[in-house]
């Protein structure tokens, strides 16, 4: 902001900016016409009951850990299809299933 210009008791306030840009260098521009917001609360933590948050998370970690193990051990040494399963990814792709299904219509 170059100059900023606001009265006390005026209904609007403004201001003078310096682009940041070389606008004789711009080459494409994207104007967004009919933004319509989305609504991002499922996505925000649970505040009334943290305790449910904390649990899911500890409870994910702990699966995690045990998949990894079971992955680098057992699972690694058994073919299927010319390869092995990995359930690392499985598991991380039930986990985003698992919210997508819970919160229907977000996408993941």
């Amino acid at each position: 902001m170059v100059t900023v210009r606001s009265e006390a008791f005026a209904l609007f306030q403004s201001a003078s900016i310096q682009p940041a840009v070389d606008f004789s260098q711009l080459e494409i521009v994207l104007i967004i016409t009919n933004f319509q917001p989305v609504d991002i609360s499922p996505l925000i933590r649970n505040k009334q009951f943290p305790e449910v948050n904390k649990m899911r998370n500890i409870i994910g970690i702990i699966l995690f850990g045990i998949l990894a193990i079971l992955q680098s051990t057992i699972v690694s040494r058994m073919l299927l299809l010319q390869g092995t399963a990995d359930l690392i990814l499985l598991f991380i792709v039930a986990w985003l299933y698992r919210t997508a299904l819970k919160h229907p219509g977000n996408g993941v």
